[in-house]
Formats: structure tokens, C-alpha cells, sequence
């Protein structure tokens, strides 16, 4: 094992390590390697197990996506990453992922969040107690969608509107979010339920006009 200490926080882009990576992904997609780059306080090379564990101000680059933790265990065999405290994970469509912790392989793709939270791009807000990602598809146990900005004068800092539900299933590719037991809250009282129900995400323009009968 190998340990290279740093007293000192390292810009992101400086190079630390670069270590080949098996594309685990689809069965479709072509086999090659990956460069991973990896900045932290602290890093340790255990090349008997072929693990990297990273600690303090931990900054992971790959491909599109940067990883930020107080502490990630990488797996080079399995192309697994584990992450632990202060988690965001900024996405290649700019959304942004927050957690306490998580499991991610297939280059950051799939894997379990726990203590999830979301901010989109467009400045639509999920959080949840824990979720899955599959690619491009989020489902969230326990969770709440809201379009907009908690009222900051607010002394619960409540949205205007949001929507829980038991589970919450977030489609970036079909740009859709469906919702099972939702229960619509406006002002944080509950208004309306609904066992099933699905809408455009934010990122869909939204339009006017007549509904026209079908």
C-alpha cells in the first residue's frame, strides 16, 4: 500500500492518477479504457486489491461527470465508486446530485444514493430518502418533487407547491416524472391525492392553448 499526502487542497484538474477502466456498460457499446482523474488530501494505492481510497476535499473527473466527497473508495476491477459525507455529483446536463452516500459503477451511471436530494438545471428540486440510478432513469423511495424555490420568507422555508409520493420516478432521456401515492401539497398542506400520475419535467416548454378533445 502507498500513500501520498498533500497538506494542501489540489486543483481539480491537476493530475494525481489515471487508471484504465473496463466499460462495463450496455452489451452494445464498444470496450475501452477510461481515464479517471483524482484529486485529494490524501490517497492510498492498495495494489493488491486494486483499490484507491481518497480522503479529505476528494474531487473525482470522469468523462462528464465530477464527483466531490469527503471520502470515495475506488474500485478499479468492478468500476465502482462508494462515496461517503458531503456528496454532490454534477451531471453532464448540468443537473447536480447531493447525498450523505452512494454506490455508482458503469462510469458513474447506476447505483444506489442514500439521503438523495437533486437540484435540475431548470431549478426543479427532488429530494428523498434513498434512490436508485439506472443511466438515464432515477427512481426515489419517499420523496418530494417541486418546481420552484422554497419561500425564503417562509419560516419553514416551504415551496409554493410540490408533490410526494411514495416513489418517484425521474426519466431525464423521456423528459417525464412519474409519481406513485402522490399527495399534492400547496403551502405545505395537503390538497389533493392520486394513486398514479405523471407530468413533462421542467426541462419540457411549456405551452398555451385549448385542449383539443380526443
Amino acid at each position: 500500500m502507498v500513500k501520498i499526502k498533500h497538506k494542501f487542497k489540489i486543483s481539480i484538474f491537476i493530475l494525481l492518477i489515471f487508471f484504465s477502466i473496463k466499460n462495463h456498460g450496455i452489451a452494445n457499446q464498444s470496450v475501452g479504457d477510461k481515464e479517471v482523474i483524482i484529486a485529494a488530501n490524501n490517497i492510498y494505492f492498495d495494489n493488491n486489491d486494486k483499490t484507491v481510497t481518497a480522503s479529505g476535499n476528494v474531487e473525482i473527473v470522469l468523462k462528464d461527470k465530477v464527483l466531490f466527497s469527503d471520502k470515495v473508495v475506488y474500485f478499479q476491477d468492478t468500476d465502482t465508486i462508494t462515496a461517503e459525507g458531503n456528496i454532490s455529483l454534477l451531471q453532464e446536463n448540468g443537473n447536480v446530485f447531493f447525498a450523505e452516500s452512494l454506490e455508482l459503477s458503469n462510469q458513474m451511471s447506476e447505483g444506489i444514493i442514500e439521503s438523495f436530494r437533486a437540484l435540475l438545471k431548470s431549478d426543479a428540486r427532488f429530494a428523498a430518502q434513498s434512490a436508485i440510478r439506472k443511466n438515464d432513469i432515477v427512481i426515489m423511495n419517499n420523496a418530494v418533487y417541486s418546481p420552484c424555490k422554497p419561500c425564503e420568507h417562509k419560516k419553514k422555508h416551504e415551496p409554493l407547491w410540490q408533490v410526494r409520493a411514495n416513489e418517484i420516478i425521474h426519466d431525464e432521456q423521456k423528459k417525464e416524472i412519474q409519481y406513485t401515492h402522490a399527495r399534492f401539497e400547496v403551502r405545505g398542506i395537503p390538497v389533493f391525492y392520486t394513486p398514479i400520475f405523471s407530468h413533462p419535467d421542467s426541462t419540457v416548454e411549456k405551452k398555451t392553448g385549448f385542449l383539443v378533445p380526443t
